[in-house]
């Protein structure tokens, strides 16, 4: 699939750069994150971060897997942390913008995408004004208009972000 491709090749360059190891999870299909644990204490592991690929926070996305770390790290005596939110951050728009110089250059108008929400979670409103603000930070460093919209709506919600 193309989240296992390009989660993949993010490792791999972040492997690379801090020139340690890096291993990659998932929520809902294997490796699991608890299976990733057990791996990197097999290999003497003592400290562990947690980066969950979500930019803006979402109970569906950053805090699902924020509780899913919690329960797993409950049951070892180990220090970890987890990042925060980093969809504001130059880093990340930095990379964003780079990704999209060539479409940028061929047109004026860019159109950011953001997975769907429903709109009846509780941080609807945080969640879309994180996407807003990621936009809007691309638009300021790419000196073009970027439009905002939502794609991926599924499940049995009919009213959807």
């Amino acid at each position: 699939s193309a989240l296992r491709h390009y989660t993949t090749a993010f490792r791999a360059k972040i492997s690379d750069r801090l020139s340690m190891q890096v291993l990659s999870a998932y929520l809902y299909t294997g490796p699991s994150i608890d299976s990733a644990v057990q791996y990197a204490r097999k290999k003497g592991a003592t400290e562990f971060m947690f980066l969950p690929l979500f930019p803006q926070y979402c109970w569906a996305t950053t805090q699902a897997a924020r509780a899913k770390i919690e329960a797993v790290m409950s049951k070892y005596k180990r220090q970890w942390c987890i990042t925060d939110p980093y969809c504001s951050e130059d880093f990340y728009i930095n990379a964003l913008c780079k990704s999209a110089e060539y479409a940028v250059k061929n047109c004026k108008t860019l159109l950011a995408l953001y997975h769907s929400v429903p709109n009846n979670i509780p941080e609807l409103k945080r969640y879309a004004l994180e996407c807003e603000k990621t936009s809007a930070l691309m638009a300021k460093t790419l000196g073009c208009q970027v439009l905002t919209a939502y794609i991926s709506a599924r499940g049995n919600e009919k009213n959807w972000l």
